[in-house]
């Protein structure tokens, strides 16, 4: 421990949830005060983003009250983990109510809201906090008493004032980072989509086109029997399954199916899986080509179609990137029909929607282009979601080090 430094409990240093006081016996009833529901508490930037006024007579009774300069802190599974806590700042009045789901920590003379706020946000803080829960499950709270027993450092106040400032550079920076990094992903994940719409539209200017059903060995829909997690049955592709123009096999789910309906839908290296029904527009169509190892045979569900391509007429991989492209996007939302709430395509739209055709020769050509690119780009996207891994862990590497008087 530093020299000046002390470690109390939070209890010796400020007051946990404490009462109304003075500054609420003279409020008339109509008198505006900040209302915090915690839908109004960011969690990522800890700060109370989308603060209401409500008149003092609607909310004396049935609510938590705080003053300006309290730390509200969530104690309600999961909105602790997620990090919802603030230093109410800029409250009408000075006075603030809000969920009873916020436990209230009002600073003392020997510690700073700030520093009691950076200290509770620690994820190490929050963990031990989530082992003290109390209650059943989905109604799991923090109790009172383990926030005013959790020990604390103290230094001086001026020391505080001064860790909190390097604190506050250093976490600014790493927000520039991770900004940054954010900036990049997005930046990279547009690169394909440019690339589609540039070269499918040269396409469609120097070949015919041709009905995409004219290419197609087969289209089919997958199976609508009820799936489960039990693995000794044939595993079955869902949309979570096709996402980002490829096939992964998170989450699968199995399905007992009869001999002759797994040889219909058992899928082959080069199939199209497409989305048909969803409730949102964007992911109708959304499709990747299946290239998994062949020695386990796979199905696929009913909102998925199967586009099985003539290997003598077309690439599989360029009808493919053809449907993520903004032609084969634009062509998927013409056919696109809505019921019940859902957007759905069916196999007899798809095969009439219409695709430049070149000899098989450049479709391999650009499919091997379109691969390559999609690969460096997928690469590119990787490392900056690792990058950004990094900066989240940077941010408690920092408290860590305030907290020990590092900074």
């Amino acid at each position: 421990m530093k020299p000046g430094w002390r470690v109390a409990p939070i209890r010796d240093i400020a007051d946990v949830n404490p009462g109304r006081g003075k500054r609420f016996k003279n409020l008339e009833a109509k008198t505006e005060v900040t209302f915090v529901p915690m839908s109004a508490v960011d969690e990522a930037s800890g700060i109370i983003s989308r603060p209401e006024m409500r008149a003092y007579c609607d909310v004396r009774k049935g609510f938590t009250h705080f003053c300006e300069g309290d730390v509200i802190f969530a104690k309600i599974t999961p909105c602790m983990q997620n990090g919802k806590s603030a230093v109410a700042r800029n409250l009408r009045n000075g006075i603030g109510f809000g969920s009873t789901e916020f436990h209230v920590l009002r600073a003392g003379d020997k510690v700073l809201p700030e520093w009691l706020w950076h200290f509770i946000r620690q994820p190490s803080f929050l963990e031990e906090a989530r082992r003290h829960f109390k209650g059943s499950a989905g109604q799991q709270r923090v109790p009172a008493e383990f926030l005013e027993a959790a020990l604390i450092p103290v230094p001086p106040i001026d020391e505080q004032r001064r860790i909190l400032a390097r604190t506050s550079e250093c976490l600014g920076r790493i927000e520039e980072m991770c900004d940054l990094n954010y900036c990049a992903q997005r930046e990279a994940r547009a690169l394909l989509p440019s690339s589609l719409a540039s070269v499918f539209h040269e396409l469609s200017l120097a070949y015919q086109t041709a009905g995409l059903g004219t290419v197609l060995a087969d289209s089919r829909y997958g199976t609508s029997k009820k799936c489960n997690a039990s693995e000794d049955a044939t595993p079955v592709l869902r949309i979570p399954n096709v996402a980002g123009g490829r096939v992964n096999t998170t989450d699968l789910k199995y399905c007992a199916l009869e001999e002759n309906e797994q040889a219909r839908l058992a899928l082959k290296s080069g199939d199209i899986l497409i989305v048909r029904t969803n409730g949102s527009p964007e992911l109708v169509g959304r499709c990747a080509v299946y290239d998994l190892p062949c020695d386990v045979t796979m199905a696929f569900a009913s909102y998925l179609i199967r586009l099985r391509v003539d290997a003598s007429k077309a690439d599989p991989r360029f009808v493919a990137f053809f449907l993520m492209s903004t032609l084969g996007r634009d062509a998927i939302s013409a056919i696109r029909r809505t019921s019940a709430g859902q957007y759905n395509i069916n196999s007899e739209n798809l095969r009439s929607i219409k695709l430049p055709l070149p000899p098989l020769p450049k479709q391999e050509e650009v499919a091997e282009l379109l691969q390559r690119q999609r690969e460096i780009i997928w690469q590119i996207a990787s490392e900056q979601m690792e990058r950004s891994h990094g900066c989240d862990g940077l941010k408690p590497a920092v408290l860590r080090k305030a907290f020990r008087g590092e900074l």
